[in-house]
């Protein structure tokens, strides 16, 4: 076997690279971003917030925590355990949670790949080929492996903005699901405490019919007796009348409440119905935590991304102008090739 070897200096040329990246290293082109400042304000009202609400209906005090921090589950100071559990479905089940998810991770893999442009880029090919020469000549093979190396130098900061505005446009889509994380968990609690207040005035219309009904009754069998005026029992109808006329709108609210948590929990309203909430298993949180105006804008997550979009903005005026200068593409190859008789 005859092996004949031929290849590049391809140390030499990585290496070129390596000092050429490194003295053509310099600022980046446009403008770099800086966040807006947080309005320095320190309180709700002009008037001092109380520190100890004490509520009408006889319930235990409340205490106003200023500066503590809200739980990512604020729920649980409800302390109903149904609650808990329709809200796990929901951010189980719930499509616009998936939707946003499936995004961020795409933003993210879109970042991974534009950092990717900071490193060399390599192009292998193999190939391989057998010939026999005439005149009863042996079978040659011959073979050879190369590599293509190119490399962009980032000499105007181009690459570097755009991995600027992907790690921006990663971030917006991270506050955008933070973002619909709160906006659903908020709508399913407030169908539950909707559920439980109109159950609770139906069932104080039903009671206040019960008691018209039985008004009626007596005044009647007074009118049978001649004891009462006609007027009288006429009063009495027209009461339980006027006091029926709330209750089917009171119930087709509650019915929109239950459909619209059975949505939130992504199933059809035929498949599920929610648990029959009561206001008395609501339980006011004895300490209420208070963030400081200028604390609470910087977790927002719609004023995070909103900060994040124009991050990514102030990028792209970036990447536009670092497109205006000439664009440096290093390249070089690397193969060696081997035959054998």
């Amino acid at each position: 076997m005859d092996i004949h070897k031929k290849s590049v200096p391809g140390r030499l040329f990585i290496s070129c690279i390596a000092g050429i990246a490194v003295l053509l290293c310099g600022c980046a082109a446009g403008p770099d971003f800086v966040p807006p400042s947080p309005p320095e304000v320190h309180r709700y009202t002009a008037s001092q917030t109380p520190l100890v609400i004490a509520p009408e209906t006889g319930e235990p005090l409340q205490r106003i925590r200023i500066g503590q921090e809200i739980s990512s589950q604020w729920w649980d100071l409800f302390r109903v355990p149904a609650l808990n559990d329709v809200l796990r479905t929901a951010l189980e089940r719930n499509r616009t949670i998936a939707a946003a998810q499936a995004t961020l991770a795409a933003a993210r893999e879109n970042l991974a790949a534009a950092k990717g442009g900071f490193f060399p880029q390599v192009d292998i090919s193999a190939d391989a080929d057998r010939s026999k020469a005439s005149g009863g000549a042996p079978i040659s093979s011959l073979y050879s492996l190369g590599a293509t190396v190119s490399y962009t130098p980032d000499v105007f900061g181009g690459i570097r903005r755009k991995v600027e505005q992907q790690q921006a446009l990663a971030e917006f889509q991270g506050y955008e699901l933070a973002a619909a994380y709160l906006t659903l968990t908020g709508n399913a609690v407030t169908q539950a405490v909707t559920i439980a207040s109109l159950r609770a005035q139906i069932q104080a219309t039903e009671d206040v019919i019960a008691g018209d009904k039985q008004n009626l009754l007596l005044v009647r069998r007074k009118f049978e007796a001649g004891k009462a005026a006609r007027t009288e029992v006429l009063t009495a109808e027209t009461q339980l009348a006027s006091d029926r006329t709330p209750l089917p709108s009171l119930r087709q609210q509650l019915s929109t409440a239950r459909h619209a948590l059975s949505i939130l929990t992504g199933r059809m309203p035929a498949e599920w119905s929610p648990p029959d909430f009561d206001l008395r298993d609501f339980m006011l949180p004895g300490d209420l935590p208070l963030t400081l105006p200028s604390e609470l804008v910087r977790r927002r997550p719609d004023i995070l991304a909103a900060e994040a979009q124009l991050h990514a903005d102030s990028a792209a005026i970036g990447i536009a102008t670092a497109q205006l200068y000439p664009n440096i593409t290093l390249s070089g190859s690397l193969g060696q090739q081997a035959s054998e008789e």
